[in-house]
């Protein structure tokens, strides 16, 4: 009726104001206009059970002290609060709404509001306590606050699900970061351990004086820094030396210490291998040396570690290609002269010989007693005592 003839269902009561009940039940009506009943003041009973209503549409105002509002067997879901207050408006204690029938929900957040006005004692609904609506497990329930209280856990879910993802968030990351500190930190002491171990075996075999560990540290030098070597270096470096190893046996052998009639080369390689160490005095004069360069050659072919004595301020450029690149991975240290006479070194000689084991013990080749992760299984040769004079 409504679809088929809506212009003149609109004005169907104009003429009818005495009305007191009007029946329209089961006329596949989906909605009434707005202004419906206006002028309708004596109506006390409308029915429109078992048509297809879903909302609340027509004025209730204007039915002046109606008494009964027969919704019921419509397509009601939910009521919306345009529709709630419509009814609220007529709130009377005579005023009846009937909703039997309808397909109430209470499924989704959106029912809350419908639920919790239709459990108000001051609700109008007869026979409310009997009403049953579909949950969100696609079943039937009677409505009361218990089903109130399952809509409020169902609102709260996406909040609940937000929680636990920003708490299993900050769990992970926490467990991450306590992951990291603890391999970071037993890293740390594994390779601490090794390198005490390694400083140990070190200083064992230097002791000990055997193959490769027969001296400490052979010293290339020119003859024009022999009086430097002489006076600062030998009997300093040997003293320092002999402290930190804890024995009194020859630790430093020189370029200079080449036994007569036996071929130069030929010895110096035999020093080499019998010393753990290269160390050489690096001056001007060592560079413009033919001899010198030539005797440090054999140096090029050994794997051992370098340590540069620095003599004032070099010509750079005088380094044949791999003593430069030599030059720029090892450790230095750096003597000076202000007045271009004597020649200072400020750090101690203790210090040169720690550093002087510390290469050794680096250079050890050996498995570890604790295995340190691959990455870190590294033997860099960076300066660790560079002074500037």
């Amino acid at each position: 009726m409504v679809k088929s003839y809506e212009p003149t269902f609109e004005i169907l009561l104009t003429h009818n104001t005495r009305l007191e009940t009007i029946d329209l039940a089961r006329n596949n009506i989906e909605s009434i206009p707005n202004n419906f009943f206006n002028g309708t003041n004596n109506m006390k009973h409308m029915l429109l059970s078992g048509n297809s209503i879903s909302q609340i549409t027509f004025d209730i105002e204007s039915m002046g002290n109606i008494e009964v509002l027969d919704l019921s067997y419509n397509s009601i879901n939910s009521l919306s609060q345009k529709s709630r207050e419509r009814i609220s408006s007529r709130i009377s204690p005579n005023l009846s709404v009937i909703l039997d029938g309808n397909p109430l929900s209470c499924a989704v957040c959106e029912d809350y509001a419908f639920i919790q006005w239709l459990l108000l004692d001051s609700t109008p609904i007869i026979n409310r306590h009997n009403l049953t609506c579909r949950n969100d497990h696609l079943e039937n329930e009677k409505i009361t606050n218990v089903t109130l209280t399952k809509l409020e856990d169902i609102c709260n879910a996406p909040l609940q699900r937000r929680k636990v993802i920003i708490l299993s968030t900050v769990a992970t990351v926490l467990s991450l970061t306590v992951v990291v500190i603890v391999v970071g930190t037993r890293n740390r002491c594994i390779k601490r351990w090794n390198y005490v171990r390694r400083l140990q075996e070190a200083k064992r075999l230097l002791q000990r004086g055997n193959g490769a560990y027969t001296y400490a540290v052979f010293l290339y030098f020119c003859d024009d820094d022999t009086d430097i070597v002489n006076r600062h270096v030998m009997q300093n470096l040997e003293e320092a030396l002999s402290r930190r190893l804890t024995t009194q046996r020859i630790l430093v052998k020189t370029s200079a210490d080449i036994e007569h009639g036996h071929s130069i080369l030929d010895e110096i390689v035999k020093h080499l291998e019998l010393s753990s160490l290269v160390a050489c005095v690096l001056s001007d004069a060592f560079l413009m040396s033919e001899y010198s360069q030539m005797e440090i050659l054999p140096a090029k072919h050994t794997d051992k570690p370098f340590l540069f004595f620095v003599k004032g301020q070099i010509n750079a450029g005088g380094l044949t290609p791999w003593l430069e690149v030599l030059y720029q991975k090892s450790p230095k240290v750096v003597w000076s002269t202000e007045d271009k006479r004597e020649y200072t070194m400020e750090t101690s000689w203790d210090n040169v010989s720690d550093l002087i084991v510390k290469l050794i013990a680096d250079a050890i080749q050996q498995t570890p007693l604790i295995q340190e992760p691959s990455e870190n299984r590294t033997d860099e040769r960076t300066p660790l005592l560079h002074n500037n004079m």
